[in-house]
């Protein structure tokens, strides 16, 4: 058995900058019985049903409702009514294992508020409870955080592993039910035990191995502490710990598999400023990135070399970013806006997909996930590394010419559709109370041609079909900027849920090309209400031509690239904010309280709203808040009340 180990933090490796490839947005889920509640939590990692498609599962915390979906048609499998906690900081969902050894996953559900409490095992064969684990010595009740351990006494069983509220873990026995390990808060500390998850065999001793995190104590020892437990005898093999008394160390944590190929299980995690990933062999830090993740999801093998990826969610300038990056090479392949993220092959391809939960705002009445398809990034059914025009949708892959570039990308003349940056004030928050209007310039410019392919002077007709987020903004109108267009307007918008068309077109008039951008028209946007919106993108398709984006020179169709515009909100008087989000990330969490110590006894940042830390409504910000923030995030405690 390995000696325990403490490790200091160093910085080696950092994530490489890469190409990231263009994804497939396939598909989305909603669910009106949950409203904006859908999504709190996801897994697609197992398949249930034993159909050779992974399936989706989906918590609605707030909904007190679990719903499993069908990888193959989307279609509902099964839907668990059972109380959840009050709050969707850690897992209270997941998937993967086999408890019963009937060759379908089930589910685990942490429901330690339910009647009776504990950790509910639902079989994936017929949706029946097949157990019900809690260990009531203490008069505690188990499953604020769940996890499938693995196999952790290699009986061939899937266990499970759990805790209470910050004062015990309990492994259990998949097989028989009954408890394998015991640990406890020896350390005393406020917030031991936060986070629990099986990690895969890290000693590669044939038995799965498990993780526990400590966030420590407030307000001057919150280190961070992540131990790492033998399956075998259930020992302390490493204990990782933060540099700084600030640091929480181990606040989120993964078993992401054996990422440097050694034969032995790693271990990825986070601290207030920095991602690592350390050898399963050695406890060495394989990369350190000095990027805070805010979450990470098991992807798998995205692109086939033997090597599982690394699935991390980060925020940058107030956006929510999800990240594949390479197993093998540590580059980014994959972001997408998105505060929670999943992986599993649901359409039975070979490759995983990705499932995304999008932030949801206060005006939204329904939360979307949105489905990604891996490798094909124009959606036309036809891998990157066969397709002639990857980029461009051509399900038919016509390439008249024979020179290995289709003919919906392959043109002479290369015409450039541009959308501008535009400003405007986030809707309520502006000074007199009502939004301001951000008016997006649309451009266009000649920027190259071949000899002898000039057909004509003049533009006659374009069509345009611009995307946008409309959980973000609001569509207003579209107008043609009277000096450049001498003809007619036509503009419809198409909604498609959660992101919306603007199909804009231009007809019965002329205008001369230039190598230069000419405004055409302007596209008239909203912000809808929400914290820190910094940018959001205006998408102009690109799909095979004459499709919804064309322009007319002379009497040819000319197909075009395309570079996406901006909506950027700023806050006015009146910002919004969410109570107990000290730190204005849009959640509530442990970050709040490091943030919230910070300011209160090391002189760190006050919030942009003070209003969100004074979650006892009592006109001050003291240490009486932190209290009630911890007791409402891990002690079931009342609901937070801000001004």
């Amino acid at each position: 058995m390995k000696s325990p180990i403490l490790i200091s933090m160093c910085l080696g490796l950092l994530i490489l900058s890469a190409e990231i490839n263009a994804q497939c947005l396939d598909d989305s889920l909603s669910n009106n019985v949950a409203g904006t509640d859908f999504g709190s939590w996801l897994v697609a990692d197992g398949d249930m049903n034993n159909d050779g498609y992974n399936d989706i599962v989906v918590e609605a915390n707030l909904s007190k409702k679990v719903y499993v979906y069908s990888g193959k048609t989307l279609e509902i499998l099964y839907t668990f009514n059972i109380t959840l906690n009050n709050y969707n900081s850690t897992p209270q969902i997941t998937l993967g294992g086999d408890v019963n050894y009937d060759g379908y996953d089930d589910l685990i559900v942490g429901a330690p508020a339910a009647s009776p409490p504990g950790v509910y095992v639902y079989s994936g064969r017929t949706g029946e409870v097949l157990y019900v684990f809690n260990d009531e010595t203490d008069g505690t009740n188990l499953g604020n955080t769940i996890d499938y351990a693995g196999d952790v006494n290699n009986d061939g069983r899937d266990d499970v592993i759990a805790l209470d509220d910050l004062s015990k873990a309990v492994v259990f026995s998949g097989r028989t039910g009954e408890v394998l390990y015991k640990y406890t808060n020896e350390a005393e500390h406020d917030l031991w035990g936060i986070l629990v998850g099986g990690l895969g065999d890290v000693n590669n001793d044939g038995y799965d191995d498990i993780f526990i995190s400590d966030a420590g104590s407030i307000p001057e020892d919150m280190y961070g502490w992540l131990y790492v437990m033998s399956g075998y005898d259930g020992d302390t093999l490493f204990a990782f710990t933060g540099k700084g008394a600030d640091d929480v160390l181990g606040w989120i944590a993964l078993g992401p598999g054996d990422i440097n190929n050694d034969g032995y299980d790693d271990i990825l995690t986070s601290s207030m400023d920095s991602t690592y990933l350390f050898s399963g062999a050695t406890g060495e830090v394989l990369l350190a990135t000095p990027v805070m993740a805010r979450g990470f999801f098991k992807v798998g093998d995205t692109d086939i070399d033997g090597i599982p990826e690394l699935g991390i969610i980060m925020r940058e300038n107030s956006i929510y970013k999800t990240r594949i990056y390479s197993g093998a090479t540590f580059s980014e392949i994959f972001e997408v806006p998105g505060v929670r993220a999943a992986a599993g092959d649901i359409y039975n391809d070979g490759y995983p997909e990705i499932i995304i939960a999008k932030d949801v705002v206060e005006e939204d009445s329904l939360a979307w996930l949105e489905i990604y398809k891996y490798g094909d990034s124009d959606c036309d059914g036809v891998i990157d590394e066969l397709d002639v025009c990857p980029d461009i949708f051509n399900p038919d892959q016509e390439d008249h010419d024979g020179d290995g570039i289709g003919d919906s990308c392959d043109t002479c003349v290369e015409i450039e559709f541009n959308m501008s940056t535009a400003v405007c004030f986030i809707e309520g928050t502006a000074p007199a109370g009502e939004p301001e209007t951000a008016q997006t310039p649309f451009q266009i410019k000649v920027t190259s041609w071949l000899e002898d392919c000039y057909p004509s002077d003049t533009i006659s007709a374009f069509k345009v079909t611009a995307r946008y987020d409309a959980n973000l903004l609001i569509f207003d109108s579209a107008h043609i900027n009277p000096g450049m267009w001498d003809g007619y307007l036509e503009y419809e918008e198409i909604q498609n849920g959660h992101y919306n068309d603007v199909s804009v077109t231009l007809l019965d008039g002329h205008a001369r090309i230039q190598d230069d951008y000419m405004t055409f028209c302007f596209l008239d946007f909203r912000a809808k209400c929400q914290a820190n919106l910094q940018a959001t993108p205006i998408d102009i398709t690109s799909p095979s031509q004459p499709g919804n984006c064309w322009i007319i020179i002379g009497e040819e169709y000319f197909p075009s690239k395309f570079n996406d515009g901006r909506v950027t909100a700023v806050m006015g008087e009146f910002p919004c904010y969410t109570c107990g989000d000290f730190d204005g990330s849009g959640s509530i969490n442990i970050l709040d309280i490091t943030a919230f110590v910070k300011y209160l006894y090391k002189g760190g940042p006050a919030p942009t709203m003070p209003q969100s830390g004074d979650v006892d409504n009592s006109g001050e910000l003291n240490i009486i808040d932190i209290s009630v923030i911890v007791n409402y995030l891990y002690r079931n405690g009342p609901e937070l009340n801000c001004p």
